[in-house]
């Protein structure tokens, strides 16, 4: 159960990045057409400090967006961007005046999507601690009253909300990932799970394989049985394959009674040994009760150049060999002596 939860957060945390690097790349294309005119509009109006400072806020969002920086979280660009950012709002209170301060309440709001969702809130700290007492400097004392307790009630409002905001996304991303009945994973992760293995196996990081199972006769068991009794096999199931697989492991259900695992790490003789393991284990656990439940297996390894639809399709027809020639068993059998010795480590 721990390791389900840990792959769902693992999930959640991959969705939430994604979401806020997609927030930021719209930020993105929609602050830098206005910085950059108001960067030559200060430089027309020589002063050249403040206007050379937008244009590098300009150039940093470009670099931190469209170079390379957005498929991967960067501490130094965040860092790097968010104080140009409260150094062009110093600027804007000693040089502007009250027009500038308008300006902070967009960059409390990028802060909250620079960074994750803790060190957002340390960042906003940073701002707030540098920002208000600048405004106490160079604005009226009310309007710096007005304008640093709106930022402090604009700024945790803001860090609550996208926090709800991330949060909502990321279960909705893990509950599309997931069949409601067993609480595998479904066919859209399956995808996405093979390539993201295959490329890993590309960069030399290890051989995967996949399990394709299928259950014996699932057909009778819901025309005799009834289709509930046939859903708490397939839950008893999934509970069994969840039980014997690795943490890197993903249990998927692809369709009806038919599962595929996929094994990270794991080359085809091993993926055999561990396929006819959870035949064995199967046949004898009590999914049903007073009959034997018995399942079929196909297993391939990845091969190169291979598409991951190509992969399936080999793992798929492994499984009809599997159950053409007599089910409850494994296609292609395991090597017997990976067999023995898996029997003698047992």
């Amino acid at each position: 159960m721990h390791a389900i939860e840990n792959r769902d957060m693992e999930v959640s945390q991959n969705s939430l990045k994604d979401f806020r690097e997609q927030t930021l790349d719209r930020m993105a294309l929609i602050a830098c057409p206005f910085i950059i005119p108001f960067g030559f509009w200060y430089l027309y109006l020589r002063d050249y400090a403040m206007g050379a400072l937008m244009l590098v806020v300009a150039l940093t969002i470009s670099v931190r967006f469209f170079r390379g920086y957005k498929d991967k979280f960067d501490p130094f660009m965040s860092w790097l961007l968010s104080l140009e950012l409260i150094t062009a709002m110093l600027f804007g209170y000693a040089t502007v005046g009250v027009a500038a301060a308008f300006w902070s309440y967009p960059l409390f709001f990028a802060i909250v999507f620079l960074w994750p969702r803790k060190q957002s809130g340390y960042a906003m700290i940073l701002a707030l601690s540098v920002l208000v007492p600048a405004a106490f400097i160079y604005l009226e004392t009310a309007l710096a009253i007005r304008l640093g307790l709106t930022l402090i009630l604009f700024s945790y409002m803001g860090y609550q909300l996208v926090g709800v905001l991330l949060e909502m996304q990321g279960r909705l991303e893990s509950q599309a990932m997931r069949d409601p009945l067993t609480g595998a994973y479904n066919r859209r992760y399956l995808v996405k799970v093979m390539r993201q293995s295959t490329e890993e196996m590309q960069r030399g990081i290890g051989p995967v394989s996949l399990v394709a199972l299928d259950v014996d006769h699932f057909k009778s068991i819901n025309d005799t049985f009834g289709h509930e009794t046939g859903d708490t096999v397939l839950i008893k199931l999934v509970a069994a394959m969840h039980a014997m697989r690795r943490n890197l492991d993903v249990v998927c259900r692809s369709g009806g009674e038919e599962f595929v695992i996929v094994l990270r790490n794991t080359d085809d003789p091993g993926a055999r040994v561990f396929a006819d393991r959870l035949r064995q284990t199967i046949e004898q656990t009590e999914l049903l009760a007073g009959q034997v439940v018995t399942v079929s297996l196909g297993v391939a390894e990845y091969l190169e150049d291979e598409t991951e639809d190509q992969w399936l399709r080999r793992a798929d027809t492994f499984l009809y060999k599997a159950k053409h020639e007599g089910r409850n068993q494994v296609q292609p059998p395991p090597p017997p002596q990976l067999v023995i010795a898996d029997a003698v480590i047992g």
